[in-house]
């Protein structure tokens, strides 16, 4: 007798199993089917051959489940599921290129569990081929829209500030230096909260950087050393940071005039001495392009740096400007320095004189940053008090006493 129990519950088994319903899920990717034995079953085969054999009532029973339930929700989720995509801005010295949005979906992953409990207790429907089938699962999804659009960042890219210097290509190689400084900045990024430093942009100016030997000012004079010339685009840089409402965190002025700009609005930098440095404390990510070209209004020995800087709109009819004002001027000398030339580079007789350079007032100089919306003065925001000294004459003189027969 137990071995033909156990022959009726194979049979019986194998019944049920060949009539398991499929199991569709509906998504935007296409219809999953699930049969047996992805389509698990439980059932109360022995409870019915026991009251048979007895020759009692007995009613059957069977209930459905999807085995691995979890794994498979997860799967149909996974290969429906998109997360959004921002608009991307790509930056370089090429300029601006942009990665256009998606929007992702959303599944509802508990809500097709759900669904899927539920279609698998539901009474199975018989298809005209004689198959059965669970109610169809629709996958429930939404959309998801990413936070930033295309046309956003384009708007977050727009030229807020552009400062534009002057100079003479007629000295090579401080001409050559600039245009190296330029090229170096250009391109470069700041993200919200974090530092420019030109220094550490630039790199130290050596003949082994490719920076070439030019005039320098060091202590009002100057001398010829390497990377002469980088001033005026450590200059630019300010004057253009300074018109996007940067917040400028170091800035020097020269210890003499410049030819590029007004006093008070210069900015000096040396190797590790000497840094012009400034914070983004915007919301938003700023581009700077730096280039130096032909001067349009004259021949080719001239040439301009400019300095641009592209973001975050400052706002509606909003701009700044950086403005200065002489608030002492410092005489000059009245009695000129006189210095022997035993080089005898100007002067080579002691009847001999050379005036170096000629006597120039100082003066103090107070630099505003001025905020105007809609050309209207909003706001004046004293930046630096600049002190240039006033500079004596130099006079050199001949070392060499003239001898009868040198006359």
């Amino acid at each position: 007798m137990g071995s033909e129990m156990c022959i009726r519950d194979r049979l019986l088994r194998r019944l049920i199993s060949e009539r398991v319903p499929t199991l569709t899920i509906k998504t935007p990717a296409g219809e999953y089917r699930f049969s047996y034995p992805q389509v698990g079953f439980s059932d109360n085969v022995e409870e019915i051959l026991f009251s048979a054999e007895k020759n009692g009532e007995y009613k059957s029973e069977v209930s459905y489940f999807l085995c691995g339930a979890e794994t498979q929700t997860e799967y149909v989720c996974a290969n429906n599921e998109k997360s959004a995509l921002d608009a991307e801005v790509r930056f370089s010295a090429e300029g601006f290129g942009y990665e256009k949005e998606r929007s992702g979906i959303f599944c509802d992953r508990e809500k097709l569990k759900r669904d899927v409990a539920a279609a698998l207790k539901a009474q199975p429907r018989q298809g005209r081929d004689g198959s059965f089938h669970f109610p169809t699962v629709t996958l429930s999804t939404r959309a998801v829209y990413p936070k930033e659009t295309e046309s956003a960042a384009k708007a977050r890219t727009k030229k807020i500030s552009s400062f534009t210097t002057y100079f003479n290509t007629d000295d090579k190689g401080r001409s050559a230096n600039i245009a190296l400084a330029a090229s170096r900045i250009d391109g470069s990024t700041v993200r919200p909260k974090e530092e420019f430093s030109f220094n550490v942009t630039v790199g130290p100016r050596s003949k082994e950087k490719g920076f070439q030997e030019a005039k320098v000012i060091q202590d009002g004079e100057f001398i010829v050393g390497y990377g002469g010339g980088v001033c005026q685009a450590s200059t630019t840089m300010y004057l253009a940071a300074a018109k996007a409402n940067m917040t400028i965190l170091k800035r020097e002025p020269h210890s003499d005039a410049v030819g590029y700009t007004d006093y008070g609005k210069d900015a000096t930098v040396s190797d590790n001495r000497i840094d012009f440095k400034f914070r983004n404390d915007t919301n938003s990510t700023i581009f700077i392009v730096a280039t130096v070209m032909k001067d349009s209004r004259y021949d080719k020995s001239h040439k301009v740096c400019v300095v641009s800087i592209y973001g975050e709109s400052l706002g509606k009819g909003v701009k700044y400007e950086l403005e200065t004002v002489t608030v002492q001027t410092l005489p000059a000398p009245t009695e000129p320095e006189y210095r022997k030339d035993t080089n005898h580079t100007y002067a080579t007789y002691v009847d001999q004189e050379y005036t170096y350079r000629k006597a120039t007032d100082g003066c103090v100089v107070e630099s505003y940053l001025v905020k105007y919306v809609g050309g209207a003065e909003t706001e004046r925001k004293l930046m630096y008090t600049d002190t240039y000294k006033a500079k004596s004459e130099i006079i050199y003189v001949g070392t060499v006493e003239r001898t009868e027969e040198g006359q």
